[in-house]
């Protein structure tokens, strides 16, 4: 009679720390790899015997600043690196006050809720004397434990599904701090560990030579269109007449009138241009999926707003769909090459679809099929100051700014010749190629971690080593 369904039979002297109420905490999805985690001959040991400190973020409304400390949020922590574009800043005043959670070097956050549940990276330099969010986990480890490796346990599935397990299943998954105190952490030999953070640092070390070379790209393209000199009017007040603002342009908001985009706009109209329509093949701007037909971990990838960086595609807490839903809207079904802009909230993220991904979009992103121009230099070219500032201007709305298709296809594109696109999407190219030669070397050290407790250090080492020798052979488009 119970064939097929998904039963978990527990004595009471295997339940950890006592008695847990509900039933999906004893889910076989849960319980196999915490049982192989705790009979695979690593010590094992309680995260409270790990850390010195377990705390979390300022639990505050934070009011953020251009200039002051660099505040850590959750979507700014990824599996094994902190995205410095994905931080704010707080005023040094009341940085002072969150003395706690001031992050140290060595440092591993952990995100504890939400669709950033779960992933964790160490606080580097970089980020030394910053503070975070309360939707993220501060782990101050004793000096025996390398922060790397411990980082690196979390994003795997054996410490990701400990984090699931205890995360509250409401709306959203979200784990207490308390939580945090009872996982268990594996834990091998010093040198394995040591070699897990050589692997992750090389993996740093190649994500910010992939952002330094793509800066190298845009600077190319601002030099090409004489506009790396450009400094933005910071002046507020411009004086315009009914017949040169309304009747000229259907506007009444003086944000649209704004000295620094009329000086830009000066700036382009002095090159050859045309409109962005006259690159699009085709468009769509997306459907809206239902998140009752989400898929954990398999299906389709669905790109929301959120998956929208500058200059690349995050699908690291992407929702997946059933295949079938491919039929629903066909347009919306995005492919290698297509550019995907975001039109909601943050507008005008850009990015393009690489190769080896199909994807569905959801509801206000407009995914475009480019013609007649290079589709990494549109896309440089849609991020820079060149579409930003334009894209910025259009936008309407009050509490989230929102664009239209048909004014995004009005902005003004300025033309550059072959040469100079190939050598702009040359760098453009390398930059990610150097992106998932990093990835690649992080999902290399969490399977390592895997595979030493599934099977031993020896064998996971051995893995390691031929992942670390290996160049990774990939494209961002097709040639």
């Amino acid at each position: 009679m119970l064939k097929g369904l998904e039963i978990s039979e527990i004595l009471l002297s295997d339940l950890e720390n006592g008695i847990t109420i509900g039933a999906e905490y004893y889910s076989p999805a849960f319980l196999k790899p915490f049982f192989k985690l705790i009979s695979s001959g690593l010590e094992i040991r309680y995260l409270s015997d790990c850390c010195s400190l377990i705390t979390d973020g300022d639990h505050g409304s934070a009011d953020y600043v251009d200039k002051g400390i660099t505040f850590v949020l959750s979507e700014a922590v990824k599996n094994g690196w902190i995205d410095a574009s994905s931080c704010r800043k707080i005023s040094v005043k009341h940085a002072k006050t969150l003395k706690r959670s001031t992050l140290k070097k060595h440092d591993v956050l952990v995100t504890k809720t939400g669709i950033y549940f779960g992933k964790s990276a160490v606080v580097t330099d970089e980020f030394v004397g910053a503070n975070t969010i309360a939707h993220v986990g501060l782990l101050r480890l004793k000096s025996e434990i390398n922060p790397y490796y411990l980082s690196t346990f979390f994003n795997s599935n054996y410490g990701y599904s400990q984090l699931r397990r205890r995360g509250i299943k409401a709306t959203r998954p979200e784990i207490k701090l308390i939580e945090f105190q009872d996982i268990s952490v594996g834990l091998p030999s010093n040198s394995f560990q040591e070699n897990i953070e050589k692997v992750v640092l090389e993996s740093q070390a190649k994500f910010q030579k992939s952002t330094s070379v793509y800066i190298q790209a845009e600077t190319l393209l601002l030099n090409t269109l004489g506009m790396a000199d450009f400094l933005p009017s910071t002046e507020k007040v411009n004086i315009k007449s009914f017949k040169d603002s309304f009747l000229a342009t259907g506007r009444l908001d003086a944000e649209y009138y704004q000295p620094k985009y009329e000086e830009m706009m000066s700036r382009i109209n002095q090159l050859p241009c045309k409109t962005l329509s006259e690159f699009i093949e085709n468009y769509s701007t997306g459907y809206p999926y239902k998140s009752d037909d989400y898929l954990e971990g398999a299906g389709v990838p669905l790109i929301r707003i959120n998956n929208i960086k500058k200059g690349f595609l995050d699908i690291s807490n992407t929702a997946y769909l059933p295949l079938e839903q491919m039929t629903i809207s066909e347009n919306d079904v995005a492919v290698e090459g297509d550019i995907l802009l975001s039109m909601s909230g943050t507008i005008g993220n850009t990015c393009v679809i690489p190769k080896g991904i199909t994807a569905l979009i959801n509801q206000r992103i407009m995914r475009v099929t480019p013609r007649s121009y290079n589709p990494l230099v549109l896309m440089l070219m849609l991020n820079s100051i060149v579409g930003e500032y334009q894209l910025e201007r259009i936008g309407t709305g009050g509490v989230q700014t929102n664009i239209s298709s048909n004014d995004t296809s009005k902005i003004i594109i300025p033309m550059l010749s072959d040469e100079v696109q190939t050598q702009i999407a040359d760098l453009v190219q390398e930059s990610f190629k150097l992106k998932a030669e990093s990835e690649r070397l992080l999902a290399a050290a969490k399977r390592a971690v895997e595979m030493a407790i599934e099977m031993d250090e020896q064998t996971a080492m051995a893995y390691l080593n031929q992942q670390t020798k290996q160049q990774v052979e990939w494209l961002y488009l097709g040639e």
